[in-house]
């Protein structure tokens, strides 16, 4: 493995991560259904795609079923997530198509090219340092001329009033599901420890700069966004 930074789900984070995210993420399940939907209308039929951090295997599983010709790889440094994302493709029935790699993008070979790739909830957690860029060159080196590459991640500028204004809503949510108000307030305050934030002209400039181009937002709520890109040709 490289020396790229790594950021790894273990013990209980990752085993309670597919019911935790939901009430962090407003509209989580949405953003799977346009996944699904945008790669459906760009990709042909037979594809193979790139799930770069892959955790527990919920976008392994979505896309899988969604074309019963389309070859997945998901990539993840978490064994924990990864056992977790093993059994969930083997209760799909989707091991002949899906396959997993323990590690980061970097360490895949650059020789072997995927007609689209996915980034999902992952970038965030990573410095704008080299870090977040590093990251996406290494997807856009393993993507085909005029790949599709979907990325979906937080965005906006810690302690600017549009960010506290959605916080107020955010916290009010997760409220309203029933989360312990202790347990809300603590994950707010820890927020700006673990998510490094930019604003929306700062990740396309970053795409851009990774070898990316037409990029397009296609979902927003609260702190997240979404962006459709383009591999250059």
């Amino acid at each position: 493995m490289t020396n790229q930074q790594v950021f790894i789900f273990e013990g209980e984070r990752a085993g309670n991560y597919d019911k935790d995210i939901p009430f962090w993420v407003p509209g989580y399940e949405l953003i799977h259904d346009l996944l699904q939907a945008v790669l459906q209308v760009r990709l042909p039929e037979e594809s193979s795609l790139l799930i770069a951090g892959s955790g527990s295997g919920k976008e392994l599983e979505i896309l899988g079923k969604a074309n019963s010709s389309w070859r997945l790889l998901g990539v993840d440094p978490s064994p924990e997530m990864m056992s977790i994302a093993s059994d969930r493709i083997q209760k799909a029935g989707l091991q002949d198509r899906v396959s997993l790699h323990q590690g980061i993008v970097s360490d895949l070979p650059e020789d072997i090219l995927y007609d689209a790739a996915t980034l999902i909830l992952v970038m965030h957690f990573f410095p704008d340092d080299g870090t977040k860029l590093a990251m996406l060159r290494s997807i856009a080196q393993r993507l085909k001329p005029g790949a599709t590459f979907l990325l979906v991640d937080s965005y906006g500028e810690w302690n600017s009033g549009q960010v506290e204004r959605k916080l107020e809503i955010l916290k009010n949510f997760v409220l309203k599901k029933g989360i312990p108000p202790e347990q809300v307030q603590q994950r707010l305050e820890n927020l700006p420890k673990n998510i490094h934030l930019v604003p929306e002209e700062r990740i396309v400039a970053l795409l851009e700069e990774a070898g990316f181009g037409m990029v397009e937002r296609f979902y927003s709520a609260l702190l997240v966004g979404g962006w459709i890109a383009k591999r250059g040709e």
